[in-house]
């Protein structure tokens, strides 16, 4: 039985490609183009169209500047850079004290060895602490300065028997 499936395959592969070859040999018909005809266009209106108006939009209100008291982050910056510098300072003068008494006794030699790397930390702390409080008194300055407002000057000057005398006043 195994034989007949194998020749029988062998027929359908030559038939196949007899079939193959002849569709190379003959030139593919050209397709038919059936002429149709085609409606004409409906006629097109060439009248302006009319003019279409958005609807006025109210202008937008400007958002009033914050005034720089209600800032919250320079008083931050203040208070932190104030209390590292009172902490740092308060430590720094223990350890001083330390640092002084410590040729007094040998206890108090003991407990100093450490203060010359505490006197470095703190000095290094209290810049830390000046540079925030800088700062904070700095953005202050910053958001008074955007501050839109009237900025009014006085300058005065008085002559007597002692001397003179110049004062100035005003808004900064």
């Amino acid at each position: 039985m195994r034989p007949m499936r194998m020749y029988l395959l062998g027929c359908l592969l030559l038939l196949g490609s007899a079939r193959l070859a002849r569709a190379q040999d003959e030139p593919a018909p050209a397709p038919e183009v059936k002429a149709e005809a085609t409606p004409e266009p409906p006629p097109v209106s060439i009248a302006p169209p009319a003019p279409v108006r958005a609807p006025a939009k109210p202008a937008p209100r400007p958002v009033p500047p914050t005034p720089w008291y209600k800032d919250w982050l320079a008083p931050l910056l203040v208070v932190a850079g104030g209390v590292l510098i009172l902490a740092s300072s308060i430590d720094f003068t223990d350890q001083r004290n330390r640092l002084d008494q410590s040729q007094e006794s040998w206890l108090l030699h003991q407990q100093a060895l450490g203060s010359p790397d505490h006197l470095i930390a703190d000095s290094v702390v209290i810049g830390v602490g000046a540079a925030l409080a800088l700062g904070g008194v700095l953005r202050w300055g910053l958001e008074a300065r955007r501050e839109k407002r009237q900025r009014a000057l006085s300058v005065g000057a008085a002559l007597d028997s002692h001397g003179g005398r110049l004062t100035v006043g005003g808004s900064f």
